[in-house]
């Protein structure tokens, strides 16, 4: 069975969904406050914590402004929240492997935000779900980002915006791999002693990863500059060409055959048909064998009446 794509005609109106405002500036805000509180515990504890060989997790003892830590968490699961509205209004969060990512994500930053950490090599219960909770959302999130990634192919205007997707969710998930591997003693000492420094590295990239989610349906064309482009639509919540146009016309006029056009003058209805056109179905081949020539003039066009001399009897 052959497919047909419909693309729209010049200046057709598509009907396309609109991104949340709300959702984009929740999202934002989150990413926002969260590096704010971030930054301010890192600037506050350089002196006590170091960056290179200290985890985040451990600022959350800092005196007096430990709780800032989890606040900075819980934005990042505002942010989340955030993404996966803006996603689900344009119909790009679906209900599979995508949703479920991003839904471990923004679950995983509100338990590490909640359960805090313990020190000492004995880890206490809260301290458990939260290194297993941080570790949901480190390897989450660059999921989410390559599942987008991949609803967008076939978009034109948006090439540029998934090759981000793709090379940022590519350095987030290198940098994955070195902090995981210095924290878990796998890499030499020498740059076991990075372990810290790869995860501010890492907190960092994870927040642009959220943040590009979150700014992807603010650069989804609205109905009036979507034009010869890929949509989504469909049940499966797929890109599939856009089959849902409706042209800035009277739908009378289509649908009636344009029923509401200038009704033609009188003189225009009066001029009948020629009284010889019926007849000639059937006298036509006969006509053509006795006189071609008499076949190529032109019938009368109005209701004066013809009177034809008689043929010469051959």
């Amino acid at each position: 069975m052959t497919n047909l794509v419909l693309s729209p005609p010049r200046g057709a109106a598509v009907v396309g969904p609109r991104p949340s405002v709300f959702a984009v500036r929740l999202g934002l805000a989150g990413i926002v406050c969260s590096l704010l509180f971030m930054t301010n515990l890192t600037v506050t504890a350089w002196e006590r914590m170091s960056v290179l060989d200290t985890t985040m997790s451990d600022y959350v003892f800092v005196p007096e402004i430990g709780w800032m830590f989890g606040a900075a968490v819980l934005c990042m699961c505002v942010a989340g929240i955030g993404a996966m509205a803006g996603l689900a209004r344009i119909h790009l969060l679906g209900r599979g492997v995508l949703r479920l990512a991003l839904a471990l994500a923004v679950l995983g930053s509100l338990l590490a935000a909640v359960f805090p950490t313990d020190l000492g090599e004995s880890l206490s219960t809260s301290a458990q779900i939260h290194r297993y909770s941080a570790g949901v959302v480190f390897f989450c999130l660059p999921i989410a980002v390559v599942l987008v990634a991949r609803q967008l192919t076939g978009v034109a205007y948006q090439v540029r915006y998934r090759r981000a997707l793709y090379a940022n969710a590519l350095v987030t998930s290198v940098v994955l791999a070195l902090f995981m591997t210095s924290h878990l003693g796998v890499m030499p000492e020498a740059l076991q002693e990075l372990n810290g420094l790869f995860q501010r590295l890492l907190f960092v990239l994870e927040l642009s990863l959220l943040g590009q989610l979150i700014v992807l349906p603010l650069r989804f064309r609205g109905p009036e500059s979507l034009r010869d482009q890929t949509g989504l639509v469909g049940d499966d919540r797929r890109l599939h060409p856009v089959a849902h146009i409706e042209p800035p016309q009277d739908r009378a006029d289509v649908d009636l055959h344009r029923a509401l056009d200038d009704v033609d003058p009188l003189r225009y209805l009066a001029v009948g048909q020629a009284g010889a056109d019926e007849p000639q179905y059937l006298t036509l081949p006969v006509g053509e064998l006795r006189d071609p020539v008499a076949n190529l003039q032109p019938r009368p066009r109005t209701r004066e009446v013809v009177e034809h001399p008689p043929r010469h009897q051959r």
